[in-house]
């Protein structure tokens, strides 16, 4: 393989994962040599993982699974190895240079990074 590719399974209606959006995501990756299972998050009661849209912050091949696909959305993403941990693969999850990934990601919801809403005064006797 020569070049991540992502396709969109399932498209979603939410908000666009774009550059510096935190993410909750539930993801499965797998050896495509192997078919082994490598990581998995957020199913079946898992908690999920929360990714930022950022290839300084993330694995490239995991931002390139998310970005510009949207919330509610399912991704499969198949990249190589090097996209994903660089050039010597990943011994702490068994996998080779020369390994390709496939990745099953779920975008579920934005995470808010600031309040929303209307603003509120505070009751007069709430301590200041």
């Amino acid at each position: 393989m020569k070049k991540t590719q992502r396709s969109t399974v399932i498209t979603g209606t939410g908000e666009k994962a774009v550059p510096d959006t935190l993410l909750n995501v539930a993801f499965t990756i797998y050896d495509a040599t192997s078919g082994k299972k490598v990581s998995t998050a957020g199913y079946k009661g898992m908690e999920a993982a929360q990714f930022t849209v950022s290839d300084k912050l993330f694995l490239p091949g995991l931002v390139k699974a998310m970005q510009c696909a949207t919330v509610g959305s399912r991704t499969v993403t198949v990249a190589d190895a090097t996209d994903m941990f660089g050039s010597n693969g990943s011994e702490s999850f068994g996998v080779a240079a020369n390994d390709d990934l496939v990745i099953v990601l779920d975008l579920l919801s934005p995470v808010a990074t600031k309040a929303t809403g209307t603003p509120v005064a505070p009751k007069a006797a709430f301590p200041r």
